[in-house]
């Protein structure tokens, strides 16, 4: 698990507002190993991402929001990993896929 956290953080990418999100904002289905959901606007748009590279937490786009929708709402697998600034001391984040998740052909 310790390797797969470092590999996160090495791709993850910050994330400051929409226009650095993948513009698609339609409706669309996805699935994953453990369940099916159609998402549409910014909780797509943040999908797409997390499925290309792992996305930073600190944002003023505050992902979180959006992270707790697709994972109570739709079961959307993604996992939190949490790692300490050497240089300031606080904490900050890194969302990624914690299984495959691919667009569901209707």
């Amino acid at each position: 698990m310790e390797q797969w956290k470092d590999l996160a953080l090495q791709k993850a990418v910050h994330v400051d507002n929409r226009s650095q999100l993948p513009p698609t904002k339609a409706p669309a289905a996805y699935k994953w190993p453990s369940g099916t959901s159609t998402l549409k606007g910014t909780e797509r748009m943040l999908l797409e991402q997390l499925r290309k590279r792992p996305v930073f937490c600190a944002s003023r786009m505050q992902l979180s929001t959006y992270v707790s929708r697709l994972r109570d709402n739709h079961g959307v697998p993604i996992h939190t990993f949490s790692y300490r600034n050497k240089d300031t001391g606080g904490q900050f984040g890194v969302y990624c896929l914690a299984d495959r998740v691919t667009p569901e052909h209707v």
